[in-house]
């Protein structure tokens, strides 16, 4: 069965939305130029998918979807160890990047850069995701 909820202990830190959001100039990965969101993430961080996946069907267009830290072959595996018969975030863009970075992040790119929220969001804030990859980041 896939993981359903965060840990508590992570609950219990998270930061708000607004608290997050910060301005970066470039990316730690590489995307297709014209790539307009972007959601780094580890098959290891598991219990980060469903806040994600909560809001995936919202999406009007879904992020690149980076997966880092391990192989392709890797993260299926890891995927199915979580309970996921396939990829969980499915995206027309899915890239894999052996680098190690802290994740889970998102990107929307805007005229200068890339806004960015690091983490996952309280669960009463995971809504925000939506309004996020959409553009709507100032609050």
């Amino acid at each position: 069965m896939p993981t359903k909820s965060l840990p508590v202990k992570v609950t219990q830190h998270l930061k708000p939305y607004a608290s997050r959001l910060e301005h970066v100039t470039s990316l730690p990965v590489t995307v297709p130029r014209d790539t307009q969101n972007v959601l780094v993430i580890s098959a290891l961080t598991a219990y980060a998918i469903p806040q994600f996946q909560q809001v995936w069907s919202q999406l009007s267009s879904k992020p690149a979807v980076v997966w880092v830290g391990l192989t392709q072959a890797q993260t299926e595996q890891v995927w199915k160890q979580a309970g996921y018969s396939s990829d969980p975030l499915p995206s027309p863009v899915t890239l894999y990047e052996s680098i190690s970075m802290p994740v889970p992040i998102a990107y929307h790119r805007v005229n200068n850069g890339w806004e960015a929220v690091p983490g996952i969001l309280p669960p009463s804030q995971a809504h925000d995701w939506v309004a996020f990859f959409e553009g709507a980041t100032s609050r």
